[in-house]
């Protein structure tokens, strides 16, 4: 350990035992703040899937949900029951990347549970005389 200090770290190899415990806890309590970060509730991944569900259904784009799917239920949630639920919904991920990420996730399940239906059927022709 001390010669991979040595040679791949050199300008850290004179540095005390104390400035690694450092860095250490500096590390562990970063990783606890991007993974707290990162965590949604499970009813606001529902909502996420539920919107991006309907975005394909309706065929619009991806963008609709960040620029006027989630500005309007805010500010109809804002009027009809206050902040607090209007704060609940800010926490529903519905960017671009993520509402085309669901849809293609969604649609992966759905190929495999249709395939089967399909390779049951009989080919059709048609002539035309």
């Amino acid at each position: 350990m001390l010669r991979h200090l040595k040679t791949k770290h050199s300008s850290f190899a004179a540095k005390p035992a104390d400035f690694f415990r450092r860095k250490e806890r500096a590390f562990q309590s970063q990783k606890k703040v991007m993974t707290n970060q990162k965590t949604i509730s499970a009813k606001a991944q529902k909502a996420s899937y539920e919107v991006a569900y309907l975005i394909a259904q309706a065929n619009k784009t991806h963008t609709n949900g960040e620029i006027l799917i989630k500005p309007a239920a805010i500010a109809m949630s804002q009027i009809m029951h206050g902040d607090k639920q209007a704060q609940e919904l800010k926490a529903v991920p519905l960017s671009d990347g993520t509402i085309s990420q669901l849809i293609t996730e969604m649609s992966r399940d759905i190929v495999p549970s249709r395939s089967p239906n399909h390779s049951t059927t009989r080919p059709l022709s048609f002539s035309v005389a």
